[in-house]
């Protein structure tokens, strides 16, 4: 009896919340968009970005000041966020591992990957 009431408990808080007229954010569109294709978003928000195939993904971002941006390594080689200007670094991490940074200031943020000098890309921030 208790277990049957917890799933009706749990079935009609799942409805309500379905129907209460509210919608999740919606995701940027954009048409055509790859790997390499910039994401343009809000101050506070989070973006991700993907380290697989030996490529940063997508490879470009574009945010507004205050933006978090983590890099999660999904490739079974090591891997590194370093800015070619020597101002942050990341160090190596392996498969699974994350780096995260808030960029504060308007700019233009290129980066690569230390052992792998062929990778790169760039957070736009403005």
């Amino acid at each position: 009896m208790y277990k049957l009431s917890l799933t009706a408990i749990l079935t009609l808080a799942l409805i309500l919340v379905s129907c209460s007229g509210r919608s999740a954010a919606p995701e940027p569109a954009i048409a055509g968009a790859d790997s390499s294709t910039a994401l343009v978003l809000p101050a506070a928000s989070t973006v991700h970005v993907e380290i697989a195939g030996f490529a940063y993904k997508p490879q470009t971002i574009t945010v507004s000041p205050g933006a978090r941006v983590v890099w999660t390594n999904r490739d079974t080689a090591r891997h590194s966020v370093s800015d070619i200007k020597e101002t942050w670094d990341s160090g190596l991490f392996r498969e699974g591992g994350a780096y995260e940074r808030v960029f504060n200031q308007k700019g233009d943020y290129e980066y690569y990957c230390t052992l792998h000098p062929a990778m790169t890309g760039k957070v736009v921030v403005k």
